[in-house]
């Protein structure tokens, strides 16, 4: 949800996809009332898809075959692809991140092969956006509005935000 906050500051719209239902739940147990169901976007591009960390999420994005082809759609159009946490690993299976430098939740690190590891927060590879885990989600955040925004625009919400970087 802090992605969410962030770009939303910026002036960003998002839209928040469902893979099986308009309300789903977080790690947590929050409810999250989607804008559409995947299967339902399939033919738009957006400046930025992110994917969300967190089990059981991530498992069910890792096995949609509505987020495979999302993210292959926008990695191939040259459109920004974003995952925190453990959702570096559903770039992995989507066959995105090779030859790239990613960075993800410590324990599926040795998941992710045939690409760079990084320990660093926030990773930016061409047009892949990954970073670590919920500690993280605020820069991971800014990063991306930097990207689909502008660098004055992440850094007016950030200061805002009372963010230290």
């Amino acid at each position: 949800m802090a992605v969410v906050d962030v770009l939303r500051r910026g002036k960003v719209q998002v839209v928040l996809g469902g893979v099986s239902g308009k309300t789903v739940k977080s790690a947590r147990g929050v409810s999250v009332n989607s804008d559409c169901l995947l299967n339902d976007c399939l033919e738009t591009l957006y400046d930025c898809l992110i994917l969300p960390g967190g089990e059981p999420g991530t498992t069910h994005l890792g096995q949609s075959e509505a987020v495979s082809h999302l993210i292959q759609t926008h990695a191939k159009n040259q459109k920004w692809v974003a995952a925190i946490c453990a959702a570096p690993r559903v770039l992995h299976a989507a066959g995105v991140i090779a030859d790239h430098t990613v960075t993800s939740y410590p324990s599926i690190k040795e998941t992710l092969l045939n690409c760079d590891y990084s320990d660093s927060d926030v990773v930016v590879s061409e047009q892949i956006i990954t970073s670590r885990g919920p500690g993280t989600a605020i820069h991971f955040a800014l990063a991306i509005l930097e990207k689909i925004a502008s660098p004055s625009i992440a850094q007016v919400v950030q200061e805002a935000m009372l963010v230290q970087i």
